[in-house]
């Protein structure tokens, strides 16, 4: 059985959590260290260093370990900011590249990185959700023809986490240009973050690539995302290139608005039918006047 070295770049409240310990769970990898670049924020060093503790592993530099031999995997959740540069010094260095969405902060980044694994011959693998079940059982239903003709397409991406009713009153949104700021502590950008997983669901099903967009941000729900000046809800109109319409709502609706995650689904309406398909599949929906349950503990 082959055996792959896996460094994991980043630390604690990004998804590394969850990803280095699926690496060290699988027989064919050997967890080596948790790594990043010098120089970063106290904060962030912290929480690094944090998870290498948790996982018995050394934290050492991003440099140091890409000259080793026995490292093939570089598992990469870098601040938005930094990955760009991040992926194309592993891939440079001939390590295979598996990275946290979204990709980069910047189209130019997410090309940058792109043909720095192809010109190194490496592997790359962004996280998306078109491995899922219930995404596969989508694109079966598409193939099959069971719907017809494709017609139209829209995807929920709605996360239940936060504590929501906190946004002052009367706040209205007006989106500006991005400054270039994506990590926050207190928060996310929600549509960007989140919108990355309709959006490359629906170019996978389709195969298409899209012509148009129109995008809606707002601040509905949540105080800290209104403070920074960033959205927590946001909803696009995409054509694409044979002019099938998909439409996208994405963002986070508060811990008490769901029993699971929050709402993952897909809706495809085809000439000859109309399906469904969803993260929470099979499941049974109760609607009631009681109180919401109990608001997960922050950490």
């Amino acid at each position: 059985m082959a055996r792959y070295g896996i460094v994991a770049v980043g630390g604690n409240r990004t998804h590394l959590e969850g990803y280095a310990r699926s690496f060290a769970a699988d027989p064919r990898c050997e967890l080596i260290a948790v790594a990043d670049e010098p120089g970063l924020p106290e904060y962030r060093e912290g929480l690094n260093r944090l998870l290498a503790s948790e996982l018995g592993v050394p934290y050492l530099p991003l440099e140091e370990v890409l000259a080793r031999d026995d490292v093939h995997i570089i598992c990469i959740c870098a601040d938005i900011e930094r990955r760009g540069r991040v992926a194309r010094l592993c891939a440079g260095a001939g390590k295979h590249i598996y990275l946290d969405k979204p990709l980069a902060g910047t189209v130019e980044d997410a090309r940058a990185i792109a043909d720095a694994a192809d010109a190194a011959g490496v592997v790359n693998q962004m996280f998306t959700q078109v491995t899922t079940v219930w995404a596969d059982a989508a694109r079966q239903a598409l193939d099959s023809g069971e719907i017809g003709d494709l017609l139209a397409v829209h995807c929920d991406m709605l996360m239940a986490k936060g504590k929501p009713g906190t946004v002052p009153d009367g706040t209205v949104r007006q989106e500006k240009p991005s400054d270039g700021r994506f990590t926050f502590v207190e928060a996310k950008r929600e549509l960007f973050d989140m919108g990355v997983y309709p959006v490359s669901l629906i170019t996978w099903l389709t195969g298409q690539r899209i012509k148009t967009v129109y995008g809606i941000t707002g601040n509905y729900f949540f105080e800290e995302h209104a403070a920074l000046g960033i959205e927590d809800f946001g909803a696009l109109v995409l054509t694409l290139e044979d002019g099938l319409v998909a439409s996208i709502t994405a963002g986070r609706i508060g811990a008490t608005s769901h029993p699971r995650s929050g709402q993952q689904r897909i809706t495809m309406i085809g000439s000859s039918g109309i399906a469904t398909f969803s993260e929470g599949e099979p499941h049974i929906e109760v609607f009631n006047d009681g109180p919401p349950f109990d608001t997960p503990t922050v950490h």
